[in-house]
């Protein structure tokens, strides 16, 4: 019986306890969390903490710069020195800085920081550059047959006539407006028969003027680099003269023709005064064949490039070529100019203009038959080596030699083929290919030919050829 009874108490008590668990509370039982709950008797793993914005169980977190947000995509970073907030950056040299101007660039070779120098390296090359370490594919070398020098005043069209070309006239505040209305009426025949070739410049002052009027033809003299190291006055006359050349000698090279004359050349007065022409109409007539001389000049210049036309080409071809153009130029376009309006030949002829008439006398001088031929130096009659250098030259008539020449082959020849072919060939070379003879051999057929037949003959057919010259030469071609 007490077995009995004490079995039922031990099933009381054990049914008990189970009653009890099956009431238990779940919940947070930590005390330190947002959610604690004081009630709960059992902890079921709930338990939560605020965020750095005291949001209970938020997911908002403080980064390394201090912000507390839920956005993980701007949280703080280290700069390349480790500091948060920092803005040192590391520039792809490996230099960490927050100085964005010394940043590591790439230098011309593509190197980040290198120090290369891009140029052209090839020694050959017209812009070699001794102190390039790397080619840059800029090489330039020269025209074949060609220095470097030729070939870069080939590029800038220095040989090439042009139709508006860059030619300049430059005078004094003093000098009459109608001089230069003259001289581009000139000029622009001489650009239309010849071509327009740029780097030509006429600068007319006066010798009776002042510093102040005359400053503008000092100040463009300066800018294309004559005697650019002085200021120019007019105590230094001594150093004008047509035709003048500069820039020659500069690398690049860099050419200008300059044609620096006194006003009172241009009216012929003072020391220019030429007594054997007194009327206004010879005067002009004389300034006119004077600036188609010297810009004739200016054209065989052309083709000698960087090469000193006086010590390649003898002295009677320059000069006699630059007389007898001027000569036939103005005896067959004198009446297209203003000047000479209203006028016959007679008025306006001036020595070369009347070419069969100065034949005759020069051939009288040559034989003695004119009148004070007989005081002539035998020398200064005869054209020979003498006259291949301006030291010793004293051949009194080099344009009717030239004239003579151009009779025996044409003017083509003598203007255009033999200085075409003179830069490469040289000049002598040129001479024998285009005329057929050596110029020894041309002197004594000259020489001969000016002693023969009567001293009043007329020159022979042609040899002063009549009409326009572009009737009978193309220089443009």
């Amino acid at each position: 019986m007490q077995r009995i009874l004490l079995f039922i108490i031990l099933l009381l008590v054990f049914s008990c306890e189970e009653v009890l668990e099956s009431v238990a509370i779940e919940g947070c039982t930590t005390a330190t969390a947002c959610n604690y709950d004081a009630t709960a008797t059992k902890d079921d793993g709930s338990c939560l903490e605020n965020d750095c914005a005291d949001v209970c169980g938020g997911t908002s977190v403080v980064d390394n710069c201090g912000t507390c947000d839920t956005i993980s995509t701007n949280d703080c970073t280290a700069d390349c020195n480790g500091d948060f907030e920092g803005t040192a950056v590391l520039d792809n040299c490996g230099v960490c800085d927050s100085d964005s101007t010394n940043d590591c660039i790439q230098d011309c070779a593509d190197v980040w920081g290198g120090d290369s120098n891009c140029d052209c390296i090839h020694s050959t090359a017209c812009n070699y550059n001794p102190d390039a370490t790397v080619d840059d594919g800029s090489c330039s070398y020269p025209t074949s047959g060609y220095n470097c020098a030729a070939s870069h005043l080939i590029d800038i069209g220095y040989n090439q006539p042009k139709m508006n070309p860059q030619q300049e006239y430059i005078a004094g505040l003093d000098i009459p407006m109608i001089v230069e209305q003259e001289f581009w009426e000139i000029q622009n025949d001489l650009n239309d028969i010849i071509g327009g070739y740029d780097r030509y410049l006429m600068l007319i002052y006066s010798e009776n003027s002042n510093q102040a009027n005359t400053q503008p033809v000092f100040d463009r003299l300066k800018e294309v680099g004559y005697w650019e190291h002085i200021d120019l006055t007019l105590n230094d006359i001594d150093k004008f003269g047509c035709l003048n050349g500069v820039g020659y000698e500069k690398t690049p090279i860099d050419p200008y023709d300059l044609c620096i004359l006194p006003y009172e050349w241009v009216i012929k007065t003072g020391n220019h005064y030429d007594p054997n022409y007194t009327t206004e109409a010879q005067i002009k007539a004389i300034v006119y064949h004077g600036w188609g001389h010297e810009y004739f000049h200016s054209y065989q210049l052309r083709y000698f490039f960087d090469k000193h036309m006086g010590s390649e080409a003898p002295m009677w071809w320059i000069e006699g070529s630059a007389v007898i153009f001027p000569d036939l130029w103005l005896r067959n376009n004198w009446d297209k100019f203003s000047a000479f309006s209203g006028l016959t030949f007679d008025d306006v002829a001036v020595a070369g203009m009347d070419a069969n008439e100065e034949f005759k006398r020069i051939r009288r001088n040559i034989m003695g038959i004119e009148h004070g031929s007989s005081e002539i130096p035998e020398e200064n009659l005869f054209l020979g080596t003498k006259d291949e250098n301006y030291e010793s030259a004293s051949y009194y008539y080099i344009g009717t030699a030239n004239a003579h020449l151009a009779s025996l082959t044409s003017f083509e020849t003598i203007w255009i083929l033999i200085p075409r072919d003179a830069y490469e060939l040289g000049f002598e070379e040129s001479f024998s290919l285009h005329v057929g003879m050596t110029l020894q051999e041309f002197y004594d057929v000259h020489n001969n030919f000016m002693r023969q037949g009567h001293h009043d003959d007329d020159p022979p057919n042609g040899f002063y050829p009549e009409g326009d010259i572009k009737e009978y030469i193309d220089f443009w071609e």
